[in-house]
């Protein structure tokens, strides 16, 4: 349904923020969510880590980092995204402007809120359940069995996407740890 009511959109703005959530480890899907719901084909992303904080943390996993900041960018030319991570607990929420209507979804209390811009209709609140992946990797083992194509982003569609964001993350810490390498050590 809201992939379906974005599809109609000309330009989009699309803002992911929250706390603790593992800027560096997840941003990709974030933008993954972003690609699916504007139903972006052949994405081509830019993006800039310029508003990333200049220190380096250690992720939850031994051996790995975290950053927090923000990134912004834009996905194909009508949509733009920034994606903040910031310090301490609190639920991420993400808000989705168009050029006709606001939405906000909030993952942890499971609710779309949709709201006309021009005040035309009142605010409508949708749910919805989200499955954990360790509920949905059975669907795609299925497939496979049965010998049907799973219903997964290329390779090729999610390097285009992820790449940019993953030079973001190793131009930073090139900078910080003053040394030029093309690793970047996250989950």
């Amino acid at each position: 349904a809201l992939r379906e009511e974005l599809a109609a959109a000309k330009k989009i703005f699309f803002s992911m923020r929250g706390g603790d959530w593992g800027l560096a480890c997840n941003s990709i899907h974030i933008l993954d969510l972003f690609a699916f719901l504007t139903g972006a084909e052949n994405p081509a992303v830019s993006c800039s880590g310029a508003m990333l904080e200049d220190k380096i943390f250690e992720s939850k996993r031994s051996n790995y980092i975290e950053f927090y900041g923000k990134l912004v960018g834009k996905l194909n030319e009508q949509s733009l995204f920034s994606i903040d991570c910031i310090h301490g607990q609190s639920a991420a929420e993400i808000e989705i402007y168009t050029d006709a209507t606001y939405y906000c979804i909030c993952e942890s209390m499971g609710t779309i809120l949709s709201q006309p811009l021009d005040g035309s209709k009142p605010a409508d609140i949708r749910r919805f359940d989200l499955l954990p992946v360790s509920q949905t990797t059975n669907q795609v083992v299925d497939q496979l069995f049965s010998g049907q194509i799973p219903k997964l982003t290329a390779y090729r569609e999610s390097a285009d996407l992820h790449v940019p964001i993953l030079q973001e993350f190793i131009k930073k810490r090139n900078a910080l740890i003053e040394k030029e390498e093309d690793l970047c050590p996250i989950t």
